[in-house]
């Protein structure tokens, strides 16, 4: 007789709400399933033919050795990982904004760790489900022409996960885990230092426009500023709403610094004879993206973004415009407070823009494994820590920063190519 959901959450000790939550998708997760599978994803062998290419410590092969044998003989554990392995890589996505934004039938970050049953291994548990998603990585890689080595890079988020601590649970810190669907979906790729993200022109990037080597960059419509000239939360007091308006020959709207400061007091017009959009706004433009693990010396970051330029030409048939990210890493905070990180280095060195509306959580996961209020007990071991305690002994509000950079110019990274001031 088939297990029933549940019987599933009785026996790993789940909360109601675990089980509301995969009732409506239980029937599609379970149909074809056979208990008296076990996949090679669940084995050890399957497991160290995949982790050895992550970066993760050795010392946790003899760990995962002893969670694949629990496995075995464990038959609820089998049914929850693969519930977890397939709605989080496998099935369609429950809902689908196409390249931009896809959402997982299931999402990592719903689920608790199975610590009834486990214990202190429950994050191998955890860790086994993420290396699951190597081989699918590799499939869709090899389907599209690109070399296996590229695969075997994106594998290096894993490694650097195990380095977080999302909430005392060793290991059990994967709640991004569906960062790896992107992977499997043949859209982010791991480029030296940073991954690259493929997906259209994103609407968060403001209007830029050229004329000959210059630049001009222009605030979306409708985005709220406070008044230091950086994006406002909803709610907030004393902010400015900018306007982007076109006629037939011009367009009109609030400009931006280099150093990623809106002017809400200042309206910027172009001749649109004279200016022309840097592309449009379907073209593909892939965003950069900074994986955990520190080291990310300048040198490094040039060298990805010029590989970045040549992978995509090359397996895409794509010559790639300008790069673009928001991220807390350019949180303008950082040039204050660390002038001489590699982070403030990387600011410097690309155009910046005023980002995302504010939650005052950015950067907290990242960072401290962790975006709960209780500041005082995070910990304070880097300097980039040190730096986040000082942010929140001023009271001012975490932000994200965006930033993009123009492939003709990434050759020019690291002499300020964009900090001459806004051309006019």
């Amino acid at each position: 007789m088939s297990t029933s959901l549940a019987e599933l959450c009785q026996a790993l000790g789940f909360p109601p709400s675990i089980y509301h939550r995969l009732e409506p998708v239980w029937s599609e997760l379970t149909v074809g399933y056979d208990s008296s599978v076990i996949p090679e994803y669940l084995t050890f062998e399957g497991f160290g033919k995949y982790y050895a290419g992550t970066g993760g410590p050795a010392s946790l092969l003899a760990q995962a050795s002893e969670v694949c044998k629990i496995l075995q003989s464990n038959e609820f554990l089998r049914l929850y990982a693969h519930l977890l392995h397939w709605g989080s890589f496998c099935t369609a996505p429950v809902i689908d904004y196409g390249l931009d934004r896809r959402v997982p039938l299931l999402d990592f970050a719903d689920f608790p760790a199975v610590e009834p049953v486990l214990g202190r291994l429950s994050g191998v548990f955890d860790l086994l489900l993420a290396v699951s998603a190597l081989p699918l990585i590799e499939k869709k890689f090899s389907s599209c022409g690109i070399p296996v080595s590229y695969a075997r890079a994106n594998g290096q988020w894993i490694g650097a996960s195990l380095r977080l601590d999302k909430d005392g649970y060793p290991l059990h810190n994967f709640a991004q885990l569906n960062w790896l669907r992107l992977s499997v979906e043949g859209r982010l790729f791991r480029l030296g230092r940073l991954e690259f993200l493929l997906h259209p022109y994103p609407q968060w990037v403001p209007a830029i426009y050229c004329s000959g080597d210059q630049l001009a960059v222009l605030c979306r419509d409708g985005w709220l500023l406070d008044s230091s000239g950086r994006r406002a939360a909803a709610g907030d007091a004393d902010t400015y709403c900018t306007r982007l308006t076109y006629t037939a020959d011009t367009v009109t709207g609030t400009p931006i610094r280099p150093d990623g400061v809106a002017l809400p007091t200042e309206s910027l017009t172009l001749d649109l004879r004279r200016w022309q959009a840097l592309a449009p706004g379907w073209a593909m433009i892939p965003s950069v993206h900074i994986p955990t693990g520190g080291g990310m010396y300048p040198e490094l970051v040039k060298d990805s973004l010029q590989q970045a330029i040549d992978f995509f030409r090359r397996y895409f048939q794509l010559e790639v415009p300008f790069f673009v990210c928001c991220s807390w890493i350019f949180n303008p905070a950082w040039e204050e407070l660390l002038p001489e990180s590699n982070l403030a280095h990387f600011a410097r060195n690309v155009y910046l823009l005023p980002g995302w509306p504010p939650t005052g959580k950015e950067g907290l996961m990242n960072v401290f494994g962790r975006n709960d209020p209780d500041y005082s007990s995070y910990p304070t071991t880097t300097s980039l820590q040190r730096a986040f305690h000082r942010l929140f002994a001023s009271g001012r509000r975490l932000c994200s920063g965006g930033m993009f950079i123009l492939s003709r110019d990434v050759e020019r990274f690291g002499t300020q190519p964009y900090r001459g001031g806004l051309k006019k």
